[in-house]
């Protein structure tokens, strides 16, 4: 707003009295008391605790199939005549190696194998056809972002837990990164034995969750770092953490405790010397004034308080009464009063002291988290892993099974009658004799009495090797893990097509989990979007691998993205040795008859050795512009940088007379190209042609 000085007789601009930026800290600077702890913030830790004991179910189903992912397969409870015990343990106490076959990290690495090999690739996409350059740039900005976040590698650890868990969650916000040296979005996968929400919430996107957090374990320098501005700050983290470390050692002595390394507890972290922050987003409600200046056109929101009101009266009077004076009318200030909800970001150590408080900074005006969960039905999660896990058991049972017949069934048992022996003739004697070479085994025949003999069971239950083939069988099923997905070598006389066929229809099983996490990295990236929408506000040159988009493209140019509205799309890419080589066969045979340039073959063509090619001809036509003719080393320096045994001498001949050529080859306006059959290395998206 601004207001009228009867001496200047003008408005004075008027001060935005919003939530400030982010730059901005809420709390007192400096001194004892910077970091309070008040009522406010000891009811977001019981809120932030409630959450998280809500969630104990998914935890303790995570950490089964952890258990079983990692090989401890034995280690479900069972009550027997000794106690409670592990199956593990049980199986021990007989004697006998608790054997298992770890199905379940087979199928898992077949599904990331999967994912790592379709290769995807996100662009940008403009809401207005007409900004699609713009959009191209941010696509530029999008992967960079991306590529320095090492996503490859952090996509793949957060499909794994997606399997294992059936969530998958990130933090992302903008900041300093201390391998790249500067500022920049950033995400980071989130432990979800430590990640929070409310229980409330059931939207399969997340949309309607209104309180979520996490928390995390650090060391005291890095928390200085992060909080304190001043040495007596950073004396009071010292002091506040020193409080945690006595309660930890205190708790754990009273309960009599030790602290696995995969459990986590909410109130204290794994070891002493490290300090526990919690990180709490809530989605708060207040009144506001939405105030329009009709003398300037600005507009202001600003807190409903009695305060504001008086003065936007004020100043409203005050220009009627200059608007007298003058005889002229003033426009005034329009108010009107809303209800709004925003998200408060608290950072708070385990006693309740608040270390940082402020308003959602980022332009998507939300939290900076991104999950999914899924499948999820009425509020509960379960996962791939949960799916196929008691064909898992069933499995390591049979195996067991057989390895308990096996070890009660007779091996060369000899059978001796008491008959045949006698004073001279011992047992011992018969036994050491039994197993010697070219031995002599002497007893007493009598008619009637069977002599020794050998007893051998050389058969399994086949009812047990039955059951385990069918529940083999079952995972396959279950779990979608046919031959063919995992490149499995197909029986003799099996068709390619039939054989790609049959790899395209198991992967059916699993597309819904593999669907699911590529929406959960679309709203992950659409973060990162607003990210490098809002914070790259200086122009700046991308480098960024491949030649898939423009040189221009790479110039990032804050002006032209300003008040542009963008989505985010992943598409998947055919990026392999067999698409490369048949792009490149395709390439050849446009270029022999003419239908494309020499320089959109080099463009596009795979060879390494392509672009210095494609320079030097550009060199060489500017020599020819100015010459007339071209310079015989030029086209000896093409050549060389031809690897050897790759350099043909006809085709390079048939490259200098293209280069005098002074036209562009045309395209003929209608070429009818025979359609050829697909080979089942290729995607069936593709088109095909025979080349003449």
């Amino acid at each position: 707003m601004k207001r009228i000085s009867k001496e200047q007789k003008k408005i004075l601009a008027a001060q935005d009295v919003g939530f400030g930026s982010f730059s901005e800290w809420q709390r007192p600077s400096g001194g004892q008391g910077a970091y309070p702890s008040n009522k406010e913030s000891l009811e977001l830790l019981d809120m932030a605790r409630t959450c998280w004991d809500s969630m104990s179910e998914f935890r303790r189903m995570r950490g089964r199939n952890v258990r079983y992912y990692i090989g401890k397969q034995w280690s479900d409870l069972i009550h027997t005549e000794h106690g409670v015990m592990t199956e593990e343990e049980y199986i021990a106490r007989q004697g006998k190696t608790p054997l298992k076959q770890n199905l379940i990290r087979a199928s898992i690495k077949t599904l990331i194998g999967q994912f790592r090999r379709g290769s995807q690739k996100c662009i940008v996409v403009s809401r207005n056809k007409k900004d699609q350059s713009a959009s191209e740039m941010m696509s530029v900005a999008l992967e960079s972002a991306l590529d320095n976040n090492d996503m490859a590698e952090r996509d793949a650890a957060m499909l794994e837990e997606f399997l294992l868990s059936g969530g998958a969650c990130c933090y992302t916000y903008y900041g300093f990164d201390t391998d790249m040296q500067e500022d920049m979005p950033l995400f980071r996968e989130v432990d979800l034995r430590k990640f929070f929400k409310d229980p409330d919430s059931k939207d399969i996107m997340g949309k309607d969750v209104t309180f979520v957090g996490d928390f995390f374990d650090t060391t005291i320098d890095d928390l200085k770092s992060m909080y304190a501005k001043t040495p007596s700050q950073a004396k009071e983290l010292e002091e506040i953490y020193g409080v945690q470390s006595r309660r930890w050692f205190a708790y754990i002595g009273s309960q009599q405790l030790s602290i696995e390394p995969e459990e986590v507890a909410f109130e204290f972290p794994a070891t002493p010397e490290r300090c526990r922050v919690y990180r709490i987003h809530r989605l708060e409600g207040r009144f506001e004034l939405y105030c329009h200046d009709y003398y300037d056109g600005t507009q202001t929101i600003m807190p409903y308080n009695q305060k504001n009101v008086d003065d936007i009266a004020k100043e409203n009077a005050n220009r009627i009464s200059l608007g007298k004076e003058l005889g002229k009318d003033i426009p005034l200030i329009i108010a009107k009063r809303r209800f709004v909800r925003r998200w408060v970001y608290y950072h708070l150590t385990p006693q309740g002291n608040l270390l940082f408080k402020k308003e959602c900074p980022y332009q998507h005006k939300s939290h900076p988290y991104t999950f999914k969960f899924h499948p999820m039905k009425d509020g509960f999660t379960w996962s791939f892993v949960y799916d196929i896990i008691d064909q898992q058991r069933m499995i390591n049972r049979m195996i067991i099974l057989n390895d308990f017949l096996a070890s009660a069934q007779a091996k060369g048992v000899l059978m001796v009658p008491a008959e045949v022996l006698g004073d001279d003739i011992k047992l011992e004697d018969i036994a050491d004799q039994w197993a010697v070479f070219n031995g002599v085994i002497k007893y007493h025949a009598k008619p009637g009495v069977p002599q020794p003999q050998q007893v051998v069971n050389s058969q399994l239950n086949t009812t047990s090797m039955e059951l385990l083939k069918v529940e083999l069988q079952m995972l396959e099923e279950i779990g979608g893990m046919h031959d063919a997905l995992q490149g499995k070598r197909a029986p003799a006389g099996t068709p390619s097509q039939l054989y790609a066929q049959e790899a395209d229809n198991a992967s059916t099983n699993i597309l819904d989990f593999l669907a699911a996490f590529s929406s959960f990295q679309t709203q992950r990236d659409m973060k990162l979007l607003q990210l490098i929408q809002q914070y790259y506000t200086s122009p700046r040159y991308i480098a960024l691998a491949g030649r898939d988009y423009e040189e221009e493209s790479h110039n990032f140019d804050p002006e032209k993205i300003k008040g542009l509205s963008f989505y985010v799309k992943i598409v998947k890419t055919a990026d392999t040795a067999t698409v490369r080589q048949y792009q490149d066969t395709l390439l050849n045979g446009l270029l022999q008859q003419g239908l494309i340039s020499l320089e959109m073959y080099l463009e596009n063509i795979s060879s390494p050795f392509a672009q210095k090619i494609l320079a030097k001809i550009q060199m060489a036509k500017e020599q020819m512009a100015q010459q007339g003719q071209m310079d015989p080393n030029l086209l000896a320096q093409m050549q060389g940088d031809i690897p050897q045994g790759q350099a043909n001498p006809t085709e390079m001949n048939r490259l200098a007379g293209m280069l005098q050529r002074e036209e562009q080859p045309q395209v003929p306006e209608q070429v009818n190209l025979p359609q050829a059959q697909p080979s089942p290395d290729l995607p069936q998206d593709l088109p095909i042609y025979n080349i003449q």
